[in-house]
């Protein structure tokens, strides 16, 4: 029984690449609260140019992946639900939205 769960996570298991390279334009990424996943940040935001109006929801950011940038808005609609140091000046600049919790 318990090999059968090691290889449909095998299965399963792709890279960070892999994954970011399954958004499309118009797409909505969602981040888990806490810490972003690095390396999916990472390659998300290493596609900059052949993506456009990709939504990122990062609840609590914690990396800045370059999305909190000028000049990077029509490729990252980024919106946040606890601001940090992260993405306070893009949020004072109009750059990200806030969330509004209940």
């Amino acid at each position: 029984m318990a090999a059968d769960w090691q290889k449909e996570y095998k299965r399963k298991f792709i890279s960070a690449e892999e994954a970011a390279g399954m958004a499309k334009s118009g797409d909505t990424v969602v981040f888990t609260m806490g810490r972003e996943a690095f390396a999916i940040g990472l390659a998300i935001a290493a596609r900059k140019d052949e993506l456009k109006n990709v939504t990122i929801i990062a609840p609590h950011p914690a990396y800045d992946f370059g999305w909190y940038d000028e000049g990077w808005q029509d490729s990252f609609k980024v919106k946040v639900a606890m601001p940090t140091a992260t993405c306070q000046e893009a949020l004072d600049a109009g750059r990200c939205d806030l969330i509004p919790l209940p």
